[in-house]
């Protein structure tokens, strides 16, 4: 019966530590500095229409905003894979599958944009995508909440042990 608590207690734990962001359309406010991107992941079947615009709150910001087509794996952007570009794009899917949406801050940052994203006139979820070597994967979060849980189950562990 304690393991069973231990275990779904390290579940639970672990599911708050580590939560998928998945936020809505039509508020996605973030900030970036000089040289930072954010990526969007969603899908579009064949024959949506996705209209893409995003706002800086920053007038002097120099963003850049790019529609993907495949997974990206680094920093660099493979343009044969870029389907649309510009800060306020329009695009037919001609395939059902995954696209991810890149925004990119070359300078004046650091800089708060919005974005709002429709998919055949109506606001739909995006997920934010992370890549641990791009800038902005919050690593040092995931370290800290590794070693918490750690912790968290030796301190568990070593309490056990002094009872028995």
């Amino acid at each position: 019966m304690k393991k069973k608590t231990i275990i779904i207690l390290i579940s639970i734990l672990s599911t708050c530590l580590f939560p998928l962001s998945v936020v809505k359309a039509n508020s996605v406010t973030d900030n970036l500095f000089t040289g930072g991107s954010a990526y969007f992941v969603f899908d579009l079947e064949q024959y949506d229409i996705l209209i893409a615009n995003l706002t800086s709150f920053n007038e002097n910001a120099e963003f850049s905003m790019f529609l993907i087509n495949s997974r990206p794996l680094d920093e660099s952007l493979q343009t044969e894979h870029v389907v649309a570009e510009g800060l306020n794009m329009s695009y037919n899917a001609t395939i059902g599958q995954i696209y991810y949406l890149k925004i990119y801050l070359s300078a004046n940052g650091p800089a708060t944009f919005q974005l709002i994203i429709t998919r055949n006139g109506e606001n739909f979820d995006v997920i934010r995508y992370y890549i641990p070597q791009i800038p902005g994967f919050p690593l040092e979060f995931l370290i800290i909440s590794m070693l918490g849980g750690f912790g968290i189950v030796i301190f568990i562990w070593k309490r056990k042990k002094k009872e028995i």
